[in-house]
């Protein structure tokens, strides 16, 4: 145990020895855009790299310590995680921002992290930054399925079932790995994102308008039928057709240099870190893990 917490105040002592490097990066960011610059990273790689409800407090930390209450812009890259967690971050970004926020994707910000961006007041994107998808995955083992596609599936199987003739055992067998009630708390989680996205667009970017409207904007982020991969770049030019407040930030921009300078110098440490959130005063990392098998 000594030895572990050893390892991880070393590698925190790291992080805050390259903040050094970055803060100059960061400071250069807000005095262009006149906004107060906080950083939220994830791994790409670590397990503890989705984004989680603890993300919260750290963000909320970083804001507190750092005095900002007003005019802030999250730059934000990560992979994603949970839409609840999502929705807390979203919350203290706004309380601690009392005329709003704004979001930066320099690289990627995927699934929950998308959300986070949706609940900003408006969007900035370089040509090639991506958002993506909002619809959840599950995690089978090592790998992430789309939960559309499990309840595809299973409700194909039922239609199946109920107009077979005859012999109904194949199609009870197929339906006995599933849990119907599992299916119900996956049908719910796909109903959630939808709507949490569609209440988060309401309350900020797209205040004025119905959500019945909003909902059909917002068909690409969404609906998996439209986008086909959860994967899949939604671009610049993609969020502005749904009509979402996002302003492109040209590769030829002297800003965009600095924007993609500070990015690849977390790229060269998330190997290394699970989060990094900071500002120019203050930072705050976690050591990046695996889950062990049986957890």
């Amino acid at each position: 145990m000594a030895l572990k917490k050893s390892i991880i105040s070393r590698v925190q002592r790291e992080s805050e020895q390259w903040h050094d490097t970055r803060a100059p990066l960061l400071a250069k960011i807000g005095a262009h855009f006149k906004k107060n610059v906080v950083v939220f990273q994830t791994s790409f790689m670590f397990d503890n790299g989705l984004i989680e409800d603890a993300d919260a407090t750290m963000l909320e930390e970083v804001l507190l310590s750092s005095k900002i209450r007003n005019n802030l812009l999250l730059i934000v890259n990560s992979a994603g995680g949970f839409g609840l967690a999502a929705e807390r971050i979203i919350r203290v970004c706004r309380k601690y921002s009392v005329n709003g926020f704004e979001a930066l994707v320099p690289h990627m910000a995927k699934s929950a992290a998308t959300i986070i961006c949706f609940g900003s007041k408006r969007i900035w994107m370089g040509e090639t930054s991506e958002l993506g998808p909002v619809d959840p995955q599950l995690r089978i083992g090592k790998r992430y399925v789309s939960v559309y596609n499990i309840l595809k599936s299973y409700d194909a199987l039922l239609v199946k079932a109920s107009k077979a003739k005859g012999n109904i055992d194949p199609y009870l067998h197929q339906l006995s790995v599933y849990d119907p009630r599992e299916m119900a708390q996956l049908r719910q989680e796909m109903d959630l994102s939808e709507a949490m996205s569609v209440q988060l667009l309401k309350s900020g970017m797209m205040r004025g308008k119905s959500e019945a409207r909003i909902r059909k904007c917002i068909q690409m982020f969404i609906d998996p039928q439209k986008t086909l991969e959860h994967g899949r770049p939604l671009f610049w030019e993609d969020s502005k057709k749904c009509g979402i407040a996002v302003d492109k930030i040209g590769v030829d921009k002297p800003i965009w240099e600095v924007i993609w300078e500070l990015q690849l110098r977390y790229d060269g440490i998330m190997g290394r870190f699970g989060k990094v959130v900071e500002s120019v005063d203050d930072s705050f990392s976690l050591p990046g893990h695996f889950h062990h098998k049986d957890d």
